[in-house]
């Protein structure tokens, strides 16, 4: 800064600070216009802090938010929809990679499975069809290559019908590095389902032998949604909570003997199918994380304790609703985080106080709704971290892009008139933003800081120190 009172440049240091912070956001994928992406305020859902429309987003219905890609900054989107694989920017939806000729992408998860590979990778479970017969498919790619190449495959014909979940995590304890689980049907017959941990060793001979079975068990219904984490403080290292077509609630314990059961400890019959589940910290009052489920086919919200024997009573519960997928974050000035809804029957999109009350069976109450969805072909949400497009200080004197509006001619604080690309537009000696905020005209040279802060009287200077955090904060909001 040049020629600077402290006054001034104290305020314009906290601006420079404000301009690059991202915020959590809402991220939303339906099927408008073809297909519509939206990133929306948690605070206003009406407001849209980036959208696109292509068809180019039709059929989306996995996400998944990691870093994963070395060029990009940040998180990025890891997308199913249909038979492609993608991973777009979190920011703009650029597309960065893309794999092609998958078939039905079911579920996707993150996670350095292969340690002979730089850096994580990503978990596909898929269904196949051979022409024939459907049967499922683990897969594992590289996502830090183009076209995000498979590094393997594994999937048995006579076996799997179809490969509904996986999940990554450090679920066996006797095993080193992560473990992927795979939830697959093995019975069409029945819906029979088996789940399984397996660890991923890339030096053995054939598929068969470099994902190795750790420990598994069965179930009675296909695998329609799970939540994985260090969930249940009295258990050592990670579980995964599984959400099934008959509406039971169960969460597994991996760490076994090898190629032994795994434990189905605690279970809860949901009264319906299990259609969506998240994890949070939601009820303070409550020490450790909480379940949240989507059940009775997606009618019933509950957040349950994971120690309580059954995971029941609920502390809270809602009805009425047909949520197809949930996410959690603190993605609203509401104390704590938020649950996050996507709701089918009203084809709205809800953020949710996870702990309106903590007493059982007290009602979880809307912080914000919008309708006005499609979500009859595609339907995806997930929390991100955003920052907004024109949030950027190119030439770095304190004011955004977004209100240096190159016209020659100040006007306001919001369109300044200024060269974004000049930190000095007028050449005066005066950074533009150092101007707006003292008062004087960044276009003008003969109106500087200087000129006018001598005939400042106190009240004068009073006032100016409110004018300046009026624009602080303004520009801030921008």
């Amino acid at each position: 800064m040049r020629n600077m009172p402290v006054l001034i440049v104290m305020f314009v240091m906290v601006l420079a600070a404000g301009s690059s912070m991202a915020a959590p956001a809402v991220f939303v994928a339906s099927s408008e216009n073809g297909g519509t992406f939206r990133t929306l305020d948690g605070n206003d859902l009406t407001n849209e802090l980036y959208s696109q429309t292509s068809t180019d987003f039709a059929g989306v219905t996995v996400v998944t938010v990691a870093e994963v890609d070395a060029t990009s900054d940040g998180a990025e989107l890891i997308i199913g929809r249909g038979d492609v694989l993608e991973i777009r920017s979190s920011q703009t939806y650029a597309l960065l990679k893309s794999s092609a000729g998958h078939q039905q992408i079911n579920s996707i998860a993150v996670g350095d499975v292969d340690e002979t590979n730089d850096g994580p990778e990503i978990v596909v479970g898929q269904t196949w069809n051979d022409g024939t017969t459907d049967y499922g498919q683990l897969l594992v790619l590289d996502p830090d290559q183009a076209g995000i190449p498979l590094l393997d495959a594994f999937s048995w014909t006579n076996m799997w019908y179809s490969m509904d979940a996986v999940a990554v995590g450090d679920f066996v304890g006797s095993n080193e590095g992560l473990e992927i689980f795979a939830a697959y049907v093995w019975n069409t017959g029945t819906g029979g389902t088996q789940f399984s941990a397996y660890d991923y060793n890339p030096a053995g001979a054939n598929a068969g032998e470099r994902f190795v079975q750790l420990s598994f068990n069965n179930s009675d219904g296909p695998v329609h949604s799970l939540v994985a984490g260090e969930l249940v403080s009295s258990n050592t290292n990670e579980e995964v909570f599984t959400g099934v077509a008959n509406g039971r609630l169960t969460w597994w314990d991996f760490d076994q003997p090898a190629g032994s059961t795994s434990d189905g400890n605690m279970f809860r019959g949901m009264g319906g199918d299990v259609t969506a589940l998240a994890a949070g910290d939601f009820i303070d009052t409550n020490d450790g994380p909480e379940i949240v489920s989507a059940s009775i086919d997606g009618t019933r919200l509950d957040v349950m304790p994971p120690e309580a024997v059954n995971l029941s009573p609920s502390f809270v519960f809602r009805a009425g609703m047909g949520v197809f997928a949930l996410a959690a974050g603190d993605v609203n000035t509401n104390a704590g985080l938020e649950i996050i809804a996507l709701d089918t029957v009203d084809n709205a999109l809800r953020v949710i106080d996870g702990q309106a009350t903590d007493q059982e069976n007290a009602p979880l109450a809307d912080l914000q709704t919008r309708t006005g969805f499609d979500f009859s072909s595609s339907g995806a949400i997930a929390v991100i971290d955003y920052t907004a497009a024109g949030e950027t200080d190119s030439d770095g004197d304190g004011l955004y892009d977004s209100v240096e509006t190159d016209t020659g001619v100040y006007v306001s604080a919001d369109d300044t008139g200024t060269d974004p690309n000049n930190p000095d537009t007028d050449g005066d000696t005066y950074d533009d933003g150092d101007e707006v905020a003292a008062g004087s005209d960044p276009t003008d040279p003969l109106s500087t800081p200087a000129n006018i802060l001598p005939a400042l009287s106190v009240l004068g200077m009073a006032m100016l120190g409110g004018a300046l955090s009026v624009v602080a904060r303004r520009r801030l909001r921008k």
